[in-house]
């Protein structure tokens, strides 16, 4: 396991964002899924709170912490392919179903 582990914020979907990540990345797994053990004044009992996660070995964590601040291309992941096949198959995955394409990746 990695010493530092990078965190990204997320509103309501980090279980879901996890997945993604994972069945597309090789090598990468869940490792983790933390629950809201009780109800509380923003999340109902059983939400998840925090999904940990390993992309080809590296360990992330997604906090569904709520709207208070939107992802945005301020954090980017980058990943090393070996042709424009594969490219092409993470291109294709993050666009599909409404994403957006932008410069450089």
């Amino acid at each position: 396991m990695d010493k530092v582990t990078t965190w990204l914020w997320s509103d309501g979907t980090a279980e879901e964002q996890a997945r993604f990540y994972t069945a597309l990345v090789p090598g990468s797994a869940i490792t983790r899924i933390m629950r809201a053990p009780l109800d509380n004044p923003s999340t109902p009992a059983g939400a998840v709170l925090t999904v940990e996660f390993t992309l080809a070995g590296r360990a992330f964590a997604l906090l569904n912490g709520g709207a208070a601040f939107r992802q945005s291309e301020a954090a980017s992941l980058m990943v090393l392919c070996d042709d424009q096949a594969e490219v092409d198959l993470y291109w294709d995955a993050f666009i599909e179903g409404g994403g957006t394409e932008s410069a450089c990746g």
